[in-house]
């Protein structure tokens, strides 16, 4: 495998990681990426977290995306629809672990 040459190595395909490719690239950089999992978008991944259930591990976040990134990378274009949710979701973390995954709240109500 013979690398390719680039301006600008990120290491890590989270959503941030991806958003800062985005910018970088737009400048005329060359990016490369880099991630350890088998898919990108870190927390922006939507994954089964009971059978039949799937959620942004957290999308709670999405309230933190800034307006301009949305707009800047046309996001709404490219299939991004924010829909509100009426269950409330936790993020469980296991310590003895890395892992993390969105739980449903019982008995929790806005």
């Amino acid at each position: 495998m013979s690398a390719k040459p680039c301006d600008v190595l990120i290491i890590g395909a989270g959503h941030n990681g991806l958003t800062c490719a985005c910018y970088l690239a737009d400048a005329g950089l060359k990016v490369h990426i880099v991630e350890r999992r088998g898919v990108v978008g870190g927390a922006a991944v939507t994954e089964e977290f009971f059978p039949g259930f799937r959620n942004s591990t957290a999308s709670y976040t999405v309230s933190l995306l800034n307006p301009r990134v949305i707009r800047d990378l046309r996001l709404v274009d490219r299939g991004l629809r924010i829909v509100e949710s009426h269950i409330q979701m936790a993020l469980e973390h296991h310590k003895d672990t890395r892992h993390c995954r969105s739980i449903p709240l019982q008995g929790k109500r806005r």
